[in-house]
């Protein structure tokens, strides 16, 4: 994780994950400039219920990118379409399907911390 993204999160997220005996899917995406592979891979190991996705051209807001370019570019394109929407249940209540895609449309627009 960047070094001042991680100073801004006081909690260490590997205890509480081993805590959670519910199914968990935890998504890591290759283009992801603030969580690198090796996080993703003790967020795996912490949780023993967990099912794992990694997606090699997924960025942080959870689009595919090309190139650095483009990733950049991805920050400020909240109408690009979530590179895992299929994870979002159809099933799901149509209130808590927008809340799912507002929260990509927030990500996408959040001023990235240098």
């Amino acid at each position: 994780m960047q070094p001042g993204i991680a100073s801004a999160f006081a909690e260490d997220p590997i205890p509480p994950l081993k805590l959670i005996d519910q199914p968990t899917l935890i998504i890591g995406g290759g283009r992801d400039l603030q969580m690198a592979r090796l996080d993703f891979a003790a967020l795996s190991a912490a949780s023993p219920v967990a099912k794992t996705l990694w997606l090699p051209d997924m960025n942080h807001v959870l689009v595919d990118v090309t190139d650095d370019a483009d990733n950049m570019a991805a920050y400020n394109q909240s109408e690009r379409a979530l590179t895992a929407c299929w994870l979002i249940p159809s099933r799901l209540h149509p209130r808590r399907r927008r809340a799912l895609i507002a929260t990509k449309a927030l990500l996408a627009t959040t001023p990235r911390l240098q």
